[in-house]
């Protein structure tokens, strides 16, 4: 589960966005408190999210709403994380998992673990 609240020291140049994970390559601040750094596409997708995203009225009204929040016990941050998640859809997880998914065939290929697969 994602960390409660925001994190309260972070260095851009070493840690990793609170949000997605990604690197804080080029951090924005965030606009949860205007304190904690995230990266650039969770900051872009805080600012103009909902105006470029594929949401229909009602999921943005749910999203924007978070009344869904209190029913799972989730802190303010908590469901703040899971709706710039959404907004950001699976483009930054997708990269992170596709780089995971690669390094796991490469290793599978290496090792022989691949050809076992494809004979069963």
């Amino acid at each position: 589960m994602l960390n409660a609240n925001p994190p309260t020291e972070q260095n851009t140049d070493e840690d990793d966005c609170p949000i997605c994970g990604l690197p804080l390559k080029y951090p924005a601040l965030s606009r949860f408190d205007n304190k904690t750094y995230v990266c650039g596409q969770c900051g872009q997708s805080e600012g103009t999210g909902f105006l470029f995203s594929l949401f229909d009225d009602t999921q943005r009204i749910m999203l924007q709403d978070r009344e869904w929040a209190n029913t799972y016990g989730l802190t303010e941050w908590q469901a703040h994380c899971i709706v710039i998640a959404a907004i950001n859809g699976s483009t930054l997880g997708y990269q992170k998992k596709s780089r995971e998914a690669f390094e796991r065939l490469r290793e599978m290929m290496d090792n022989g673990t691949l050809e076992k697969l494809e004979e069963e």
